[in-house]
């Protein structure tokens, strides 16, 4: 219940907390300042519980029988089982993350620090900029979610195919 309370709290209601963390821990105007807020979110966590839930347990106890350790079963039969949801995971947080507008903005008053959405904001606030660039600019933002969209469908497709499966 923790978990799902966590997706309840609005982004924005923790920006000020955030924000006064990062500076505490001397991270603003750095990529942690970044890369920190995103490592930990509830809807991540819950989704991994569930589908480690799912996997049959009776894989799990014919490997001990053949002799393996936890780590061997781990890293032999939990991890490949697990690439769809890595995939899930990595989609559902990479496009939020790479999307974002005002944490990035808020954390970081550097330009080399600043995301793709800050930098286009900027681009487009400078006046002798022509609007052919700042639509380039944007379709160029979109290729990065694009190759990730594109690499992970066929993990995300078996990850269905194997949530269908009773063990």
């Amino acid at each position: 219940m923790f978990f799902l309370a966590t997706i309840m709290i609005p982004d924005i209601s923790l920006l000020l907390p955030l924000y006064l963390l990062m500076k505490d821990l001397h991270l603003v105007n750095s990529l942690w300042a970044i890369i920190l807020p995103h490592s930990a979110w509830g809807i991540v966590i819950f989704l991994f519980k569930g589908f480690f839930d799912q996997i049959s347990k009776e894989l799990l106890q014919a490997a001990r029988v053949d002799g393996a350790s936890e780590f061997r079963t781990f890293l032999q039969i939990v991890v490949p089982l697990s690439v769809p949801i890595f995939a899930a995971v990595g989609v559902l947080t990479f496009i939020p993350v790479w999307n974002e507008f005002v944490w990035p903005l808020v954390v970081n008053n550097l330009p080399q620090y600043w995301t793709f959405t800050v930098a286009l904001n900027d681009l487009q606030n400078q006046s002798n900029v022509q609007q052919n660039m700042i639509m380039a600019s944007s379709f160029i933002s979109m290729i990065p979610l694009l190759v990730i969209f594109v690499f992970a469908q066929k993990y995300i497709e078996k990850g269905v195919a194997f949530s269908g499966v009773k063990g």
